[in-house]
């Protein structure tokens, strides 16, 4: 059996594993508990991804927001623009 990817369960420590698969397979970093802040969660998506992860399996997170459009815009910016939108209505 082979993997195209690897999916880590751990978000927060995520950096460190990170640097040792990378260089065979994409890892993709699971979103976890909902239990902080969403501006705590994009600060966190924003490290993860500078450590070169290549993607976020974070759905839970996005469909639990009072917004998850709102939400899902924030996290975009995150990914792809490297910022994030205001988020003040969102928890």
């Amino acid at each position: 059996m082979s993997a195209h990817s690897v999916k880590i369960d751990s978000f927060q420590d995520a950096g460190q594993p990170v640097q040792y698969v990378q260089h065979v397979l994409p890892v993709v970093i699971a979103g976890g508990e909902v239990n902080d802040h969403w501006d705590d969660f994009l600060k966190s998506a924003k490290t993860i991804l500078a450590a070169g992860v290549a993607g976020l399996c974070v759905g839970r997170r996005i469909f639990t927001q009072a917004d998850p459009a709102r939400a899902t815009a924030a996290l975009r910016a995150v990914v792809h623009g490297g910022s994030s939108l205001p988020s003040d209505d969102l928890h």
